[in-house]
């Protein structure tokens, strides 16, 4: 199947969804029960198709707002797959992550013009997926799944940010390339679908609907959530 048809495929599905998405029967902030439609809102996203950077434009979000008297608050109902407050989905984070840190002919340049994106926004998925979480706490969390040890596929970060970064930077660096591997061992361990790093947090975010990626970015429930038998995977 050729990029422009799965492309295609995609946005139509996401488009329907703004035609045939219900009414929420409580409000995400106040569980009040009063909702009405507010229109709808236009999205773009950066997904990660055969291994290709692809822009998705005008995709169709619709917008409810709470009618409790002392809320009034909206929000946007997400298609699946569609993460919010992030451009650049999760796909196409894990492709650049791994191929900026673990392969030695690569840069941060060459990674954004890959995933044409910016320099600045390469190191900045750096420092998100180096702080959403622990390495020790996904460890725990894969031998939860399966039940006993396994050797996760961990790979080491490039030599080369030995010869240019700072001791603290190559610890964030490799903190970031353990989480990518550890991610991707869960992910397999729970069926989620891959990348990991998108299959797992996806499940993890559920119906959370403010995740911001730019500043504090730890996901302060990951560690009671990531173990439950069954995720909800709610897109609100």
């Amino acid at each position: 199947m050729k990029i422009t048809e799965i492309v295609d495929g995609l946005k139509g599905r996401w488009n329907r969804f703004a035609e045939e998405a219900k009414k929420p029967a409580q409000c995400i902030f106040c569980a009040g029960c009063k909702i009405w439609w507010n229109g709808k809102r236009q999205r773009s996203a950066s997904i990660l198709v055969e291994g290709v950077a692809v822009f998705l434009s005008e995709v169709l979000c619709p917008r409810v707002k709470c009618g409790t008297s002392d809320c009034h608050k909206s929000w946007t109902l997400r298609p699946p797959g569609l993460l919010p407050q992030r451009h650049y989905q999760l796909c196409l984070a894990a492709a650049g992550l791994s191929e900026y840190l673990f392969n030695p002919a690569s840069s941060l340049g060459k990674v954004a013009e890959t995933c044409e994106c910016s320099v600045r926004t390469v190191r900045r998925w750096v420092n998100w997926t180096a702080c959403v979480t622990d390495p020790q706490t996904l460890e725990r969390r894969i031998l939860e799944s399966v039940g006993n040890p396994i050797l996760a596929p961990l790979r080491t970060i490039s030599d080369r940010f030995q010869r240019y970064c700072s001791r603290k930077r190559q610890q964030e660096l490799s903190r970031a390339g353990q989480n990518l591997c550890l991610l991707e061992a869960l992910g397999q361990a729970r069926g989620c679908e891959p990348p990991g790093l998108r299959g797992v947090l996806t499940a993890v975010v559920a119906n959370r609907y403010r995740l911001t990626t730019y500043r504090d970015p730890i996901i302060p429930d990951f560690a009671w959530r990531s173990w439950m038998e069954s995720w909800p995977i709610m897109f609100l």
